[in-house]
């Protein structure tokens, strides 16, 4: 399975559109003056040609007992001109979080929807 994939990543990459683009990172976020929590982003982008594709994102934010996770997926678009490749998405998803009594933010176990439309230079 992993040399088909790593083949097919190459091959694809001759062409100068890869088939599959994985990101993983750590996060840092920055809540209130004193709640300073860090985590985890891990992004994966399927391209059916060069110009359209599909994105799933996830990240997970940990403070103490407390924690954050998001998934949102959506559309992705690209414009690949030699070096730099210029891409938006727009994608939907949702939220769980989950602290104890004492965070300033919350008590209980909440389930959100959020919306997030990014624009960025790779």
């Amino acid at each position: 399975m992993v040399a088909v994939v790593l083949f097919d990543l190459s091959a694809a990459a001759q062409k100068g559109c890869p088939t599959v683009e994985i990101f993983g990172g750590y996060q840092f976020t920055h809540l209130e003056p004193t709640l300073d929590a860090n985590g985890w982003g891990a992004a994966v982008n399927g391209n059916f040609n060069r110009w359209l594709g599909v994105t799933a994102d996830f990240s997970g934010t940990y403070k103490n007992s407390a924690h954050i996770y998001t998934y949102m997926f959506g559309p992705s678009f690209t414009a690949r001109t030699g070096r730099v490749s210029a891409f938006g998405h727009t994608l939907l998803g949702g939220a769980t979080s989950r602290a104890p009594a004492h965070f300033p933010w919350h008590s209980a176990v909440v389930s959100t929807s959020a919306l997030a439309t990014t624009s960025l230079f790779a």
